[in-house]
């Protein structure tokens, strides 16, 4: 039996593969989702009524065009834990379609200071949720959005005073 050697060129290209980050399969209650390292968030206080889930992955809903505003938030120490979230920043159609705006200005600054950080490194979305009331319609929960930094891969839920935010605002 040949003992097979490595030079060092091939070294260094194994170690280049062993480098290159590939996307994470996780499986979720509405199917399998990949999720990029670049899309692993850490919750510093976990979700409101999931504060012990502080790993998540964020990736594309199964089944939807990739250009959809529709995304799973699939948690990795709890199988059967995922929301849907509706991805908009800032601004969203109405049945008119005009352009309205979700969230304030005046709040995601308020929300960007407190966190020390630049709004534009701020993304957020909404948890998207369903009841036996409304079948056929979903609604977002405008008051608790999700805020996302980019660049640090921290997440946070955040109720925001404001009375003009519903838990259940009509998405359609």
């Amino acid at each position: 039996m040949e003992l097979l050697m490595f030079n060092n060129q091939t070294d260094l290209n194994l170690e280049n593969f062993n480098n290159i980050k590939r996307p994470i399969t996780l499986h979720t209650r509405l199917g399998p989702i990949d999720v990029t390292h670049e899309n692993i968030f850490h919750f510093e206080s976990g979700l409101l009524g999931f504060e012990k889930s502080k790993k998540f992955g964020l990736g594309m809903m199964p089944g939807v065009p990739k250009n959809s505003p529709f995304m799973i938030l699939q948690s990795f120490n709890e199988d059967d834990l995922c929301f849907i979230l509706f991805n908009n920043n800032m601004e969203n159609v109405d049945s008119v379609g005009q352009i309205k705006s979700l969230l304030l200005k005046s709040d995601i600054d308020h929300v960007a200071a407190i966190l020390s950080m630049d709004t534009q490194d701020l993304k957020y979305a909404f948890v998207i949720s369903t009841n036996n009331s409304m079948k056929n319609n979903m609604s977002i929960n405008t008051m608790a959005p999700i805020f996302f930094n980019v660049e640090s891969k921290t997440a946070w839920q955040i109720v925001l005073n404001n009375p003009i935010y519903n838990v259940c605002e009509p998405l359609c």
